[in-house]
């Protein structure tokens, strides 16, 4: 991670629009959290108060605040994705400008032994695949981890506000816990299986190159077909890393959307005691469950990302 440092500085050099477009992303996310709440409780309650007046029962309901409130969150929730796509993939464009600027200034000055020894079709494999994963690693990774921890904290301090104490500390454990199996752990687990990836995807780009810059010579020597066939043996080596590493991925965030739907479940059994007490009513008993539920959406997109992060990262220091 520590050869991440002089990208990371180089990133944050844009602190303004990175700013905006997590406040962005943490609007679209918190639009969508509070339509699934809100339309949630609204159904619950139109429910409830059409059964009472099946049963004879005087009951009335307020259609127009809430109809208003889900109108207003579907409507922010698809502005706020639009602006956020927009700004960020903006964002990520000027940041793609100032890595390769850095990257080309550096290797512009470095001499043969600072570069490793590297032929050029390995470095443009890393000016291909390593500076496109660079530019990006604000939006995959740093991002959507600090904005999920964010909604986590917030649904737990609603469910400390509308639930109980004892609810709310369940619900940060098990979101702590989720987040650990998404990031941390993942990063742990596949991190030699990401470096060795990368290693081969690098390999494997130089060999094409040079297959491609050499194929009159590979024809008049008659080896085309051996060299495609030794190329596609290493393509399908590539493919069973990938493959391991995808599984690792899937396995932790089928593990992190267990535990939420565990927070669910919890929070749904807990309601139904305070229900039962007189301390909730129907419509907020069910608001809680169906809004952790959208952590679901939250945490998929880390466990990817950071099973990807483990890649080396051989770029020049400062």
């Amino acid at each position: 991670m520590h050869e991440l440092r002089p990208w990371l500085k180089l990133i944050f050099q844009r602190r303004g629009r990175l700013t905006v477009g997590a406040l962005l992303l943490l609007v679209t996310l918190l639009s969508g959290l509070s339509l699934l709440a809100l339309s949630g409780w609204f159904l619950t309650e139109t429910a409830l108060v059409g059964l009472l007046l099946a049963a004879g029962s005087q009951a009335y309901i307020n259609l127009y605040v809430p109809g208003g409130g889900i109108r207003f969150f579907a409507v922010s929730r698809t502005v706020a994705r639009y602006l956020e796509r927009v700004y960020n993939h903006n964002t990520v464009l000027q940041l793609l400008t100032d890595i390769r600027v850095a990257l080309f200034d550096r290797m512009a000055g470095a001499s043969q032994r600072e570069r490793g020894g590297k032929t050029g079709a390995q470095w443009l494999s890393r000016l291909t695949a390593d500076v496109d994963a660079l530019d990006t690693i604000y939006l995959r990774v740093i991002a959507p981890a600090g904005l999920a921890v964010v909604v986590s904290l917030i649904l737990v301090l609603t469910t400390w506000a509308l639930f109980s104490g004892i609810l709310a500390l369940c619900v940060l454990a098990i979101c702590t816990l989720a987040l650990y199996l998404s990031t941390r752990r993942v990063f742990t687990k596949t991190q030699p299986l990401s470096g060795q990836l990368s290693d081969q995807y690098e390999a494997l780009r130089g060999d094409v190159i040079e297959h491609l810059e050499g194929y009159a010579e590979l024809t008049a020597a008659g080896r085309t077909g051996k060299h495609a066939g030794w190329l596609m043996r290493q393509a399908r080596s590539v493919s069973r890393t990938q493959a391991r590493v995808d599984s690792q991925a899937g396995w932790h965030q089928a593990a992190s959307t267990l535990l939420v739907n565990l927070a669910v479940v919890i929070a749904l059994w807990s309601g139904a005691e305070l229900y039962h007490q007189g301390q909730l009513s129907g419509p907020v008993l069910v608001l809680l469950p169906i809004a952790l539920l959208g952590l679901i959406e939250v945490y998929a997109m880390l466990p990817d990302a950071f099973a990807k992060l483990g890649a080396p990262y051989p770029l020049p220091e400062d």
